[in-house]
């Protein structure tokens, strides 16, 4: 027969679970702002540049949240694709 636990009624169950309920929304929030910065350089880039290559999908599928910030502030000055990644 299972034993189960009320986390209500328990007060070390019950912080681990806010806790863990709180890492998961900010990792899912961290996911979507990665998700939103990649989806506007896909966006931007080909406007002005014309289609991607495989490898700048690549960098930008592989960046961190802050090299995809300093690429989208580079995309307006650009004069060649190869200037937001350099």
């Amino acid at each position: 027969m299972p034993i189960t636990f009320e986390i209500e009624d328990d007060e070390l169950l019950r912080e681990w679970y806010e806790k863990g309920r709180i890492e998961g929304l900010n990792e899912y929030r961290n996911e979507g702002r990665l998700e939103a910065l990649a989806t506007i350089l896909r966006v931007q880039l080909p406007q002005k540049f014309g289609p991607l290559t495989p490898a700048h999908e690549d960098r930008i599928n592989g960046a961190t949240y802050e090299e995809l910030e300093v690429w989208i502030l580079r995309v307006l000055p650009a004069t060649s694709i190869d200037e937001i990644f350099n």
